[in-house]
């Protein structure tokens, strides 16, 4: 395939020459090859360096990203690590004064608050089991008085019963 370029000579205006139309006309035939390899490999180069560019950001932002969740996903470890029952784990400090940097800081006040109440629940149960021994052995002890009292009683009542009957006996034959 050719492309075919053609145009018609015109004279110039030039004192002392005739302006009489010289009918020439020049055609140039060019193969398209020749016209449109250069285009086609400037494509071909534009799309590689496109690929390559969009490549590299993809791995400049992936990166990017990666570095600033960074702290999210310790918090989350971290959170994990507290809902699995390890509640004194501390939470490192942070220099950073961003929304993760907030997060952090507040997470880590939550979380020594959690401790502090776990702490006095685990002393408020260890008072209350002791309270709870301290009864435990009160009680058995008042069912052992208990028993003790019960058995004088029905020994004394015994007792008291035959001599009860002889006086009876003695004051009713009088």
């Amino acid at each position: 395939d050719y492309h075919a370029f053609y145009k018609p000579f015109v004279r110039v205006d030039v004192p002392g020459r005739s302006l009489d139309n010289l009918k020439w006309s020049i055609a140039i035939a060019y193969p398209e090859n020749d016209i449109s390899a250069a285009y086609r490999h400037l494509i071909f180069r534009v799309l590689a360096i496109a690929i390559g560019g969009l490549l590299l950001l993809f791995l400049f932002c992936r990166m990017v990203i990666s570095r600033q969740l960074k702290p999210l996903r310790k918090l989350t470890r971290m959170a994990q690590s507290i809902a699995d029952g390890n509640f004194k784990e501390q939470i490192p400090d942070t220099n950073r004064k961003d929304e993760i940097g907030q997060f952090q800081e507040h997470f880590k006040h939550m979380q020594e608050a959690l401790a502090t109440k776990i702490s006095e629940q685990e002393q408020l149960t260890a008072t209350l089991e002791q309270r709870r021994e301290t009864l435990r052995k009160t009680y058995e002890q008042v069912q052992e008085d208990n028993r003790v009292k019960s058995s004088f009683l029905k020994n004394m009542t015994n007792q008291i019963i035959p001599p009860s009957e002889v006086i009876v006996k003695s004051v009713t034959n009088d």
